[in-house]
């Protein structure tokens, strides 16, 4: 497992070094993505209106026309000037170039300057032919490089001069260096007009540009070549813009009208921008909602984000880095355990990150960039997927390669024993000839590493279902499962007899077996069940704290009791209480005990009050109760109150049949669609669980967990605790260690009873059927030679054991015959032959069978 997590977030680490590795390389590529992903952010977000303080006057392709043509005489310039300063503009700008004096209308040129002059703030713009970034210079703004700027007359009447350059990508510059002089772009100039601010309010720091506006500073973010990046409110729709011919139009109907009477013009105190929209004659940008936008657009959107505060601000790389990383761990860990879970969880994660990234921009207006991340998040989860792959299919290939060695060996063995016992038998045909011991005793070994095989072979083959059930069915009582017909149903419909009544009940059974299950099972089959059901382990409790647990106390009654609190009687009112371990109590508190026994009435410790409750008392001990009470360790009184019924639950070694229903129902209830292996199937069964249904509940979880974390859907020896992994391929076969352990004994007289012992308390009788089983079978694959089986069955050529085994099979051959009678017909005898029968394992009853009839048939007797 350790292994695992290892290579796992090696596989993440390594998947995040890739994607910073490919981000940078392609880095052009990730930022079209970036790009393309902020594009849907503002198709999502949608249109918003543009400041109403910031208007675009524009001459159109019919306006030009109906002026007689471009380019346009600059007296219209001058008339168009003139009417916004007569309404109120507090500030024009020119998105147009006059770069050059027109030589045919000087005199148009001369009135253009003067009016230009005279309204005292406008601003006319210029551009550079192209920037220099010089790495090495001291201001992030770069230098201009060949400016084209309005012919000296005009630029001497404006207020000042500014640039209309766009960046890359729609970004803008704020200033660009002419020499000595920083000329500001027009949207910031403009907007310094239009606000009525001095250049002094204007101050540059790093890559910071700063407008101390009433009192306030408005903070203007530029990246590292001095660029805003503009965040577009909308297309051409969301601008403000007039024809400049329809504005004349209205102007001379405002002007003409009573002043007195007349009202404020709609231009009054609006930033202008004064530019030409026409094909062919101006610049159009592409947006993310617009292809074909104006580029005074984009100067009108720079003045309405620095108004807004929403010029787009971008994390440095370091923090994308960052992110990267951070994001990459995570989905490195949250797909540690279930593939499934991990892949939706970083799916989740995938999400989240776009939903974040989209906040950001929309409340903040910061650019996440987060298609590294989002391509990290991609490298790890394909990543990590054919890493579980790659595992799985290695581990498959490790336990394919596992099974195919084991079934080829058993397949060697099993010729290999073919071949001996073709050889012994043909040694039989000589009656005369004694079998050879050493070849006995080497068909035995091949037999015992065969079984072993097999069991191997076993292990690595799932089961269909779980253990093997048997006849009858699966039974549920309250969270009670038995079989239909076993030992536990008879348990089970008693208890169905007495839940409904009121009496008191004393469970019995060992520890593990499920006592408060089926204190639970009573009540929740009783009139009781809408009430409480409280359980107190009166063992793992001292005489005074049970008191007080059971009965309750009073505020002060001992140290530390700074409240008053109902014990457990109380709470249990009108419903049912059950005593475990009750037999632990010590006399004392037994009295009081009988008291609510009898009457239903308590005081609490350290009170006076004498409190009544309606409780079912049900109690329950691993103890042997009657002994307890002979010993006068056990109240008898108290005994007789709790004894009404008895209950006695019978240990899991008992219920046998119950053990595949078990199994299944706890696979259910921790993982769906765990089997097991039909050697962990066949050990379940055959084990003692001295620690009851509780033992077989914690092996369960065990194996489980391992087995899980093998990536397996069965569960193997290997994933069983340590007690069962060693012995589980040596104990499978009880008839052999039955043969085995006698062997060992020299078959003594005790030899049936020792070996009883040593297999955990095993019936004696048990143990001599299981070896009169063995010898029946023996005898049948030795061809009716007592000589051969006697060699066989012995596993030695020592006279003197043998002398004992050939007594114990002569006894049980003669026994076997002895209604053998030729005047009948076989089917009589073996009718007759059937108490012969009664405790011989059901494997061996075919050789009882073959003994039978072969000694009818005259193939053997005992009397040649």
């Amino acid at each position: 497992m350790k292994n695992f997590l290892s290579r796992h977030f090696f596989v993440g680490v390594a998947a995040i070094v890739v994607a910073l590795i490919i981000s940078h390389l392609a880095s052009d590529m990730f930022s079209g993505a970036n790009s393309a992903l902020l594009k849907q952010y503002y198709r999502v977000r949608g249109e918003q209106p543009l400041d109403s303080s910031i208007v675009i006057l524009y001459f159109g392709n019919e306006d030009i026309a109906a002026l007689g043509g471009y380019p346009l005489k600059r007296n219209y310039y001058a008339l168009l000037v003139s009417a916004l300063h007569e309404v109120g503009a507090s500030a024009i700008g020119f998105d147009i170039a006059f770069i050059n004096p027109d030589r045919e209308h000087p005199e148009f040129d001369e009135v253009f300057a003067t009016v230009v002059k005279s309204s005292g703030n406008v601003v006319m713009s210029g551009y550079f032919a192209s920037f220099e970034n010089d790495a090495q210079r001291s201001s992030p703004f770069p230098n201009g490089i060949k400016p084209e700027l309005p012919f000296p007359q005009l630029r001497s009447g404006a207020v000042s001069i500014a640039h209309t350059n766009l960046g890359e990508q729609n970004t803008l510059p704020m200033f660009i260096h002419n020499g000595t002089e920083a000329i500001p772009a027009l949207s910031l100039e403009l907007l310094r007009v239009g606000l009525k601010l001095n250049k002094e309010d204007v101050t540059v720091r790093d890559a910071t540009v700063s407008l101390l506006m009433k009192g306030t500073t408005r903070t203007v973010l530029c990246n590292d070549e001095g660029e805003i990046l503009l965040n577009y409110s909308g297309g051409t729709k969301s601008l403000h813009t007039i024809s400049a011919l329809n504005f004349l139009q209205d102007f001379d109907e405002w002007k003409s009208a009573d002043g007195q009477t007349r009202p404020p013009h709609p231009l009054q105190e609006k930033i202008v921008i004064v530019g030409i929209i026409a094909e062919g004659k101006s610049t159009f940008v592409q947006t993310p909602f617009d292809s074909q936008f104006p580029s005074i657009g984009i100067h009108a959107m720079a003045m309405h984000n620095i108004l807004s505060g929403t010029t787009l601000s971008q994390s440095p790389a370091l923090v994308e880095f960052s992110i990267v990383v951070l994001l990459g761990l995570l989905a490195t860990w949250l797909m540690r355990k279930n593939v499934l879970t991990g892949l939706v969880s970083v799916i989740v994660l995938f999400a989240l990150l776009i939903v974040l990234s989209y906040i950001s921009f929309v409340s903040f207006s910061h650019v996440l960039p987060v298609t590294t991340s989002l391509f990290a998040l991609i490298l790890i989860a394909v990543g990590l997927m054919l890493q579980k792959q790659f595992q799985v299919q290695s581990k498959l290939t490790a336990f394919e390669i596992e099974k195919i060695n084991a079934e080829r060996i058993l397949q060697e063995k099993e010729q290999h024993l073919t071949n001996l016992e073709a050889k012994l038998k043909s040694s039989l045909h000589e009656q005369s000839q004694q079998p050879s011991v050493a070849l006995l005793q080497e068909i035995n070994k091949y037999k015992e590493e065969i079984g072993k095989l097999q069991s191997q072979v076993a292990d690595l083959n799932p089961t269909t279902g779980t253990v093997e059930q048997g006849e009858g069915t699966a039974e549920n009582f309250h969270g009670i499962v038995y079989h239909s017909s076993g030992t536990m149903a008879e348990v089970v419909n008693f208890l169905k007899k007495i839940a409904t009544t009121d009496a008191s009940i004393l469970i019995l059974g060992e520890s593990g077996t499920g006592k408060e299950m089926v204190a639970n099972a009573i009540h929740l089959a009783s009139n009781r069940k809408d009430s409480a059901f409280v359980a107190v382990n009166c063992g793992a409790l001292t005489e005074t704290l049970l008191e007080s647990e059971l009965f309750g106390h009073e505020k002060g009654a001992f140290t530390g009791a700074v409240k008053e609190k109902a014990g457990r009687f109380e709470l249990a009112n009108e419903g049912t209480i059950f005593l475990d371990e009750i037999a632990e109590t010590s006399e004392a508190f037994q009295v009081k005990l009988l008291r609510v026994l009898q009457e239903g009435t308590f005081e609490r410790v350290g009170g006076t009050q004498t409190r009544k409750v309606n409780v079912r008392v049900i109690a329950a001990t691993n103890r042997d109760i009657k002994q307890e009470v002979k010993d006068k360790r056990f109240r008898e009184d108290l005994f007789y109150r709790l004894n009404v019924f008895t209950v006695t639950l019978p240990a899991l070694r008992e219920r046998q049949t119950d053990i595949p229903f078990l199994v299944e129902h706890f696979l259910k209830s921790d993982a769906s669609g765990m089997t097991l292996s039909a050697t962990v199937s066949k050990i379940l069964l055959q084990h003692e669980w001295k620690g009851n249904v509780r033992e077989l509940q914690s092996v369960i979880k065990h194996a489980i967990v391992l087995a899980q974390a093998d990536g397996r859907s069965f569960i193997r020896v290997k994933d069983l605790p340590k007690e069962f992994a060693d012995t589980s391929f040596s104990t499978l076969d009880i008839e052999e260690q039955i043969l085995e352990l006698l062997r060992s004994k020299q078959f003594s007289r005790s030899a049936i009873s020792e070996t009883a012992d040593e297999l955990g308390g095993m019936n004696r009788g048990t143990v001599a059927e299981y070896f009169r089983g063995t010898c029946f079978k023996v005898f049948c694959e030795s061809n009716w030679n007592i000589e051969s089986a006697v060699a066989i069955i012995s596993g030695t050529d020592d006279k003197v054991i043998q002398e004992k085994v050939r007594k114990k099979l002569v006894e049980y051959l003669s026994n076997a015959v002895e209604l053998v009678d030729s005047t009948k017909t076989i089917e009589e005898i073996l009718s007759q032959s059937k108490p012969k029968y009664k405790n011989l394992p059901q494997r061996h009853h075919q050789f009882l069978d073959l003994v039978i009839t072969s000694n009818y048939q005259g193939k053997w007797n005992l009397l040649t």
